[in-house]
């Protein structure tokens, strides 16, 4: 989509796929001219870029548990009390997770009743069916 928006501008645009580590580092160090998709607190973290606010797109991080709990999750304080898995390398889950215990094979270890809590976008727990 975003090509395809630069296109109507005048503007071509390439996008790579990266894993996040390396698509920042080489936006930091000028081997990229930017990246798509960051959480806010990234511009912080890289002060080498420039915001560009994309009202065109956004990802929600949302709760999952299993059909039969009977927990309840409504405050990122809630999430101390329990064993909270996540998908690995996401900086919005990392920063809301921090100093919290959690483990990585989301669906797996919440479907097996492993872990109490998953944490992941909208997108990917609805196709996970945690």
């Amino acid at each position: 989509m975003l090509p395809e928006i630069y296109k109507r501008l005048g503007i071509d645009i390439s996008i790579t796929p990266l894993l996040g580590k390396r698509a920042q580092f080489e936006a930091k160090t000028g081997l990229k001219h930017g990246e798509t998709m960051r959480i806010f607190s990234y511009g912080t973290e890289t002060p080498s870029t420039a915001r560009v606010p994309t009202p065109y797109y956004y990802l929600e991080t949302m709760v999952f548990i299993r059909k039969d709990s009977k927990k309840k999750i409504e405050f990122v304080e809630d999430l101390k009390k329990y064993h909270i898995v996540k998908v690995r390398g996401v900086k919005y889950t990392n920063n809301i997770t921090k100093g919290m215990k959690f483990a990585e094979d989301m669906d797996r270890l919440v479907s097996a009743g492993l872990a109490d809590v998953a944490l992941t976008n909208r997108i990917d727990g609805l196709v996970h069916s945690v």
